[in-house]
């Protein structure tokens, strides 16, 4: 079902975009004529998905995959130049990378955090860093950052 929000043309990275919320924010964003970026970890997900997105009706739009690790400076770098290279514009980030360790807040390690964090937050601020200066230099963009259900105790 389209909603038509005018974005058909539009650019978007969606990370964490293999699977879950992140796959189905891909597939509304293709449905709609936007032009998608996904990136995730795992690249024979990101094979399934890709073929899941292209299997919808969409009005014109492409999808590519990037395999990349969000907590890594060059896959960031990586994820931001490959999408120019293919679709010349950035106009929307979708961080929602990342999956939560299982356990409740009072049991989870120091290490079970600082991975979170350097996905969640780095990541993203990395993410975030590296595609403002396309938005700006276009006056325009979106950037939504989902950090998922994980705070549930």
């Amino acid at each position: 079902m389209s909603l038509d929000l005018q974005l058909s043309g539009k650019t978007a990275i969606v990370t964490g975009g293999s699977a879950g919320i992140g796959l189905a924010i891909a597939k509304a964003l293709y449905s709609e004529g936007v032009n998608v970026a996904i990136a995730a970890r795992n690249p024979e997900r990101l094979e399934n998905a890709v073929s899941a997105i292209q299997s919808l009706p969409t009005p014109g739009a492409k999808v590519i995959s990037i395999s990349a690790d969000l907590t890594e400076a060059e896959s960031v770098e990586r994820v931001v130049s490959t999408t120019l290279a293919q679709f010349g514009k950035i106009d929307i980030l979708i961080n929602n990378a990342g999956s939560a360790r299982a356990g409740s807040f009072l049991e989870l390690s120091d290490d079970a955090f600082v991975d979170a964090w350097n996905l969640k937050l780095l990541g993203y601020i990395r993410l975030v860093r590296a595609v403002v200066p396309h938005l700006k230099s276009r006056r325009d963009g979106r950037i939504v950052n989902i950090i998922g259900g994980a705070g549930r105790t």
